[in-house]
């Protein structure tokens, strides 16, 4: 046998020979973690040039070929399923992050704080048009879509009563103004 199936059969690293492993691992955890940096520093190094770890040319715009962007893809779809409890707290961490880059978690308009009923809203009233832009980003979207843009400006905190209302009252809350579309 060679050395990686002796030093596995006694429990030990296969790349160092040295440590004891967790149970049905083959690299102590100092091995893993040396790996784990040089691997990354070479996909890196692959995707600066374009070239995907696979060793086929990048999509534009990302640091993966089509193949293995489709790989990954459906690899955090399968993960995301199996944890959906992740997802679902680090969405509603996104919200609330971004409820806080907009002024706070209180409708701007009449103070509502219950989260649950606190939304996003486009200042301009321009949200169709946004959509329209953006490919359809709207909901728990629209909160990620806004970390990534580094929160740009043209948005604020409104609970749902009064997005809607702004929406269906030619831009003003009800609260405010006189009611337009009766």
């Amino acid at each position: 046998m060679g050395k990686y199936m002796d030093r596995k059969a006694v429990g030990k690293c296969v790349k160092c020979g040295f440590r004891e492993l967790e149970f049905s691992k083959t690299r102590c955890l100092v091995c893993k973690e040396k790996h784990r940096i040089t691997e990354n520093k070479r996909r890196r190094n692959l995707a600066l040039s374009g070239i995907c770890h696979c060793g086929k040319l990048v999509e534009l715009g990302t640091n993966r070929c089509l193949e293995c962007g489709v790989k990954n893809n459906e690899a955090k779809r399968k993960w995301r399923k199996s944890n959906p409890q992740y997802y679902i707290l680090a969405s509603r961490q996104q919200f609330i992050n971004a409820l806080n880059q907009y002024g706070g978690q209180s409708c701007k308009c009449c103070n509502e704080s219950n989260i649950f009923f606190l939304t996003i809203d486009h200042i301009n009233n321009n949200g169709a048009q946004h959509r329209k832009e953006t490919g359809g980003v709207s909901g728990k979207n629209l909160a990620w879509w806004l970390k990534k843009n580094g929160y740009p400006s043209g948005f604020q905190v409104l609970c749902f009563n009064c997005n809607c209302g702004r929406a269906r009252n030619d831009g003003v809350c009800p609260h405010h103004g006189e009611v337009k579309w009766l």
